[in-house]
């Protein structure tokens, strides 16, 4: 696939966080969500890596606040603003934000907000972008490093910075989509350090020969349909480190 170059502008992303990206006021919509991003974090029992439970995020995302703003367009001000993109354009994303949406872009922008640029822009201000060029929700978890890699030559970020942009959206992809994970419609192998398991908690029950036996815990936005319609699901209060309450299934 080729894609138009966008307007060329002086841009460093740096792996570490600059402090310039962090100079929001502490009641700054890019800080709201900092927080409901760190509240839906969880840690696969399985291999120890972060994963995300992506439907509280958008769901806050798609809330509108007393003004009548969603928290998706506050967001889009705050961080896209300035760069060359019209009222019109930001309808137009606005307008796919529906969980069935096969536009919605929702997962990929909480993706891009994660990735702070060294100048105090931040990754954010590139979703229209990738919105044209249908770099979207459904799309997670097949996005390749050659495909990401081809995109980030193309915006406004130095040569040096496409390889860690390339890496950063390519393994941030894995904790937006854990709900595939037990997908049976998936039906997709993977290799190890790709697919995150959301399991948040695992016990041994029988080993032998091969094989092992676990019953394992996973938070209820993680269990995809298909599965569920299938398992003897029996949900169970369970409050986690921060004495909230959350559905999980063994």
């Amino acid at each position: 696939m080729d894609y138009a170059p966008a307007a060329k502008q002086d841009s460093d992303c740096d792996m570490s966080s600059n402090p310039r990206a962090n100079m929001q006021e502490p009641s700054s919509a890019k800080h709201e969500f900092d927080e409901q991003l760190q509240a839906a974090t969880r840690i696969s029992a399985v291999d120890n890596r972060k994963f995300i439970l992506d439907s509280r995020v958008t769901a806050w995302l798609r809330r509108s606040t007393n003004n009548g703003v969603t928290n998706a367009a506050r967001v889009l001000n705050l961080t896209v603003q300035g760069g060359g993109d019209t009222p019109r354009q930001f309808d137009r994303l606005l307008g796919h934000m529906g969980e069935a949406d096969g536009k919605c872009w929702l997962r990929t922008f909480a993706i891009l907000l994660q990735i702070n640029c060294s100048n105090g822009e931040n990754m954010g201000k590139h979703i229209v972008r990738f919105f044209h060029l249908d770099i979207l929700d459904y799309r997670l978890g097949t996005l390749t490093k050659e495909e990401l890699k081809n995109i980030a030559k193309h915006l406004d970020i130095i040569k040096s910075e496409h390889d860690f942009i390339t890496d950063r959206i390519w393994e941030l992809q894995w904790q937006m989509c854990t709900v595939k994970a037990f997908d049976e419609t998936f039906k997709q192998i993977f290799p190890p350090g790709q697919m995150i398991l959301p399991v948040t908690k695992q016990a041994l029950i029988k080993k032998g020969g091969t094989g092992a036996i676990y019953m394992i815990e996973v938070p209820w936005e993680c269990v995809h349909r298909s599965l569920a319609v299938k398992v003897k699901r029996k949900p169970y209060d369970n409050y986690d480190e921060d004495g909230k309450w959350e559905g999980q299934v063994r």
